[in-house]
């Protein structure tokens, strides 16, 4: 988890960059290094190493061709230098003394765009046709989950557990992607610091202050932290904000509590402690959706959902034909909660808002729930593979290398990640900051939701958008041919 420190952090870096970005690029100093490896702790547990002169480690990257600026882009892994942009700076300090320490050089190679499939996407053909050809060497893959799945089935992916000097249990790497992700007794992809893109894949509410406050709401961000902010709390509030301004019905011109689109679903059920799939005791997923416990969590969702003062801005699109997938309802000033990512919230700060913002995770179940629980854009997200064949001096290396380089970047890019997510806001970014690191914190993955065994997501959503509640009577349909894709799933693995 985050430190409140890292503001602090945050700030040093930001008046250590902005005072060299005229001078030329300068060997790094040990200042990063004692960063590294005293005054955050996080120096990982490797024998000293220094590699042969000319080593270079090339990542095998996501990238639209067509826009650098594409969220999605794993943007954070190299540096054409000290150009005066924050994260730009960090990368290319972290980079150069990357390769003094350990004499590698860090490199990428931009494979193209990711699908909405497993083998979708120009990076997915890209990989495949490398892994036949070997015309350029890629170390390590960041990719889509929906890629990185497909990779494993095909076998073009290893088990990292098999990789010496990579130690998944550490800090820098993303636990809930280890227990969640497995396919049998392996893990073929991973999460974590080594890249900042799956961070902005995470999904958060923002919440607008003023409304709040007209409202004479208590505190939001004490009612996160006394654990009240549930289900029942998100539609209490939503009924109260709800305005039919131009009193015609519901519309994009009205006020409203929350505001939403129909990818909210996956958020709305894991946040709640449920899941579509778990993995049994063989680590091989099944699905709970037939459960008492997921049929009365739907029941509960959809209760919610149909409340007076919510806005499922995709639902309103079909009906209407009004599109409001920028979510002005929010940025306007119209809507107390909005569900969103990261990215989203990334995106607010740099084209800029009126109003004032915070920053809080997803709503508990009921107050009973131990943890606040949040989940990912799933199409957004960014995943850690690494390529099949290769020696065993290579494959150690590798290893070797991708934990030096996360455990580096995890003191080095994420504080200045959070300060973009902050952008300066002072006054709240202490509180805000706290909400991230309590969002962080605990971040749960559905395999079901990136394989779409059967196409069921799909029936997910349809059900989700019409508000029905008898996902059960779905089910019993769709139960034998979604068992049988995960019996041939399954079987690749075994």
């Amino acid at each position: 988890m985050r430190r409140l420190i890292l503001i602090v952090l945050v700030l040093a870096m930001v008046l250590g960059f902005a005072s060299c970005t005229e001078n030329e690029p300068e060997t790094p100093t040990n200042d990063i290094e004692e960063t590294v490896d005293q005054e955050l702790d996080y120096a990982p547990d490797l024998p000293s190493k220094y590699f042969p002169d000319g080593t270079t480690f090339t990542f095998g990257v996501r990238w639209n061709e067509n826009n650098d600026e594409y969220a999605w882009n794993n943007n954070d892994i190299v540096s054409e230098g000290l150009d005066g942009d924050n994260i730009s700076n960090a990368v290319f300090e972290r980079n150069a003394f990357f390769e003094e320490k350990y004499n590698v050089i860090i490199a990428i190679h931009k494979c193209g765009d990711c699908g909405v499939g497993l083998y979708d996407g120009k990076m997915s053909s890209f990989i495949r046709q490398n892994a036949m050809t070997g015309d350029v060497p890629i170390n390590a893959i960041l990719a889509s989950p929906y890629s990185t799945v497909g990779f494993a089935i095909d076998g073009l992916i290893t088990d990292l557990e098999t990789l010496e000097y990579l130690d998944l249990e550490n800090e820098w790497w993303d636990q809930g992607a280890l227990s969640d992700l497995r396919m049998g007794d392996r893990i073929y992809m991973a999460a974590g610091d080594v890249t900042f893109v799956d961070n902005k894949a995470v999904t958060v509410y923002g919440f607008n202050k003023d409304f709040a406050e007209a409202l004479s709401l208590p505190d939001i961000y004490k009612t996160v932290e006394d654990k009240e902010w549930t289900l029942e709390k998100l539609k209490e509030y939503s009924e109260m904000a709800y305005q039919d301004l131009n009193s015609d019905g519901p519309d994009v011109g009205d006020k409203y509590g929350f505001t939403f689109w129909q990818d909210q679903v996956y958020c709305f059920v894991t946040s709640s402690g449920l899941r579509f799939t778990e993995l049994n005791g063989d680590g091989y997923p099944q699905m709970t959706i037939a459960t008492p416990t997921f049929i009365d969590g739907w029941e509960k969702i959809i209760d919610t959902v149909t409340a007076p003062g919510m806005f499922n801005r995709y639902a309103y699109y079909l009906e209407s034909g009004q599109s409001d997938d920028g979510g002005s309802v929010f940025t306007e000033g119209r809507a107390l909660f909005s569900g969103m990512s990261v990215s989203n919230i990334m995106k607010l700060n740099s084209t800029g808002t009126e109003i004032d913002y915070g920053i809080i995770p997803s709503p508990l179940y009921d107050e009973d729930q131990d943890d606040y629980i949040t989940t990912v854009a799933a199409y957004g997200y960014s995943m850690l593979s690494v390529p099949t064949g290769g020696d065993s001096q290579k494959l150690s290396d590798t290893g070797y290398i991708l934990e030096a380089f996360s455990a580096t970047s995890r003191a080095t890019i994420q504080p200045v990640f959070y300060d973009l997510v902050l952008q300066y806001r002072v006054a709240q970014a202490q509180q805000d900051a706290k909400m991230l690191d309590l969002i962080y914190s605990k971040i749960r993955y559905d395999i079901g939701n990136f394989m779409n065994f059967d196409g069921f997501v799909n029936g997910i959503l349809e059900l989700f958008v019409k508000q029905d509640k008898g996902i059960h009577t779905w089910y019993k349909g769709a139960e034998t041919a979604i068992n049988e894709d995960i019996k041939k799933f399954s079987k690749v693995f075994e």
